[in-house]
């Protein structure tokens, strides 16, 4: 009689453990489902993320060519101050103080 019972408990739980293990196929369709679209996010997260980055680099490459072309003007326009002022010098004529107020604005304007 132990015997009986121990069989049939053990039976009991065997078909208990491999009823509960078991997912449908709808549920396997649905696990498979949520891990395509947990894909697909992350899939649109990294081009997002790779789109910022190349935007960013994009962004520094402009700004560095923006500094290096204004510090060229500014040199050309250092260059063209230092020479209005030896033509200036040189010239003599009663407009001088105008000039050195229109030479020192402009050199000012460069500065800022």
């Amino acid at each position: 009689m132990k015997k009986i019972i121990f069989s049939i408990g053990i039976t009991t739980l065997m078909a208990g453990a491999l009823l509960t293990g078991c997912q449908t196929a709808a549920q396997k369709e649905e696990a498979a489902a949520e891990d395509v679209e947990q894909a697909k996010q992350d899939l649109q997260n990294a081009r997002t993320e790779a789109d910022n980055e190349a935007v960013l680099v994009a962004n520094n490459e402009e700004c560095q060519a923006f500094r290096n072309e204004t510090e060229a003007r500014i040199k050309v326009n250092e260059a063209r101050i230092a020479e209005l002022k030896v033509k200036m010098k040189k010239s003599g004529k009663s407009m001088d103080a105008l000039y050195a107020d229109k030479i020192n604005a402009l050199g000012r304007k460069t500065r800022i």
